[in-house]
């Protein structure tokens, strides 16, 4: 946990914004993708948050209450911001190719957490991997670990 903070922080240069204020951006920029993408089958349902959570929670060490002041945030960010392209901007910035790989099988666990997969959420989940400039196969292979996983 330690290092993949450090990971994210240790990566700013003189001149940018604080480290604290670059963490912020990533958490709500994180939390948004996985929002948006369990809103996409018009049901956010209570296991879908409860992935979203544990995730932030663990990878970001919060709080329960900063969890729910960071969906907060990220829900208004995803209202004010026509593209997706500004999260994933935040998210290539600062994660390494194997935390993206992480995210893009987090979005897998929650668009299959209720046993089906709708096409809006499989379109999502390509975007996501293009946005984050992995490769079709790191998509796919992320999506059979998690169906391994949950059969």
């Amino acid at each position: 946990m330690k290092k993949f903070l450090e990971n994210i922080v240790g990566s700013r240069t003189p001149g940018d914004d604080s480290p604290a204020d670059s963490l912020r951006e990533l958490q709500i920029a994180t939390a948004a993708l996985l929002v948006e993408i369990a809103g996409a089958d018009d049901k956010f349902s209570d296991e879908e948050r409860e992935i979203i959570v544990r995730f932030l929670r663990e990878h970001f060490a919060l709080g329960a209450d900063e969890v729910d002041k960071l969906l907060e945030a990220s829900a208004k960010q995803l209202e004010r911001q026509l593209d997706l392209y500004y999260f994933t901007h935040q998210i290539n910035e600062h994660f390494t190719r194997a935390q993206k790989l992480e995210i893009i099988e987090l979005v897998w666990k929650i668009t299959l957490s209720d046993q089906r997969l709708t096409g809006l959420e499989d379109h999502l989940a390509h975007r996501f991997s293009r946005l984050l400039r992995l490769d079709h196969t790191e998509l796919i292979e992320a999506k059979l670990r998690v169906k391994n996983q949950t059969s």
